[in-house]
């Protein structure tokens, strides 16, 4: 009896010194600056977004920057002046090349922001498919992007997927840090249903 009082007792010291509660300071830090800045080589319209990051609690509603000047000037000595279309977002009609550098400048409440980018060779996709993985014994498809990634290039890879249409609020990257000069697969999980799907 005497040891199964002790067994008793020794698990029940287990199970209820287990339970700790730990309080999180997410010190919530003066707004900053963020600026968002995308340019692909399709003729469209081009988008940079500013705006203010907001504490960890906060719901994610950040606020437009406007009134921010926004230019981006290329090695082939092009420059492109963009405009608010709405708060925050600048917009411009233009088409990115490949192999050229861009040099971005946002001038906004006061202070003076600079980015540098080339625009990478583009690498194709060989094909898309459907997989099946089993997730706790139950079988899920998901999408799935293949590529050959090329040999001796850090390449880093953004995926957007259209679903009926409508762009996928997911975001899917990857990169080839482990994987230089192999093929890639690139599972894009989402909800199956009956759909049309189109990734570039």
């Amino acid at each position: 009896m005497k040891k199964l009082i002790l067994y008793i007792s020794l698990f029940s010291m287990i199970f209820t010194s287990c339970k700790k509660i730990i309080e999180v300071d997410t010190n919530n830090a003066e707004p900053q600056l963020v600026i968002e800045a995308n340019i692909t080589d399709r003729l469209s319209v081009q988008q940079i977004k500013i705006s203010k990051s907001v504490s960890y609690d906060s719901k994610s509603i950040f606020p437009a920057v406007s009134g921010a000047a926004v230019t981006v000037t290329d090695s082939r000595g092009n420059n492109y002046v963009f405009t608010e279309s709405q708060p925050g977002i600048y917009t411009l009609n233009m088409r990115g090349v490949v192999g050229v550098t861009y040099n971005m400048k946002v001038v906004a409440e006061g202070k003076t922001y600079t980015a540098i980018s080339k625009m990478p060779t583009l690498v194709k996709l060989d094909s898309i498919g459907i997989i099946s993985n089993s997730f706790f014994g139950n079988e899920r498809k998901t999408i799935a992007a293949f590529l050959k990634d090329p040999v001796g290039v850090e390449n880093f890879y953004h995926f957007n997927l259209y679903v009926n249409d409508v762009i996928s609020d997911r975001i899917y990257v990857n990169n080839d840090r482990l994987t230089d000069g192999n093929s890639l697969r690139t599972q894009l999980f989402i909800r199956m249903m009956m759909m049309t799907t189109r990734i570039w």
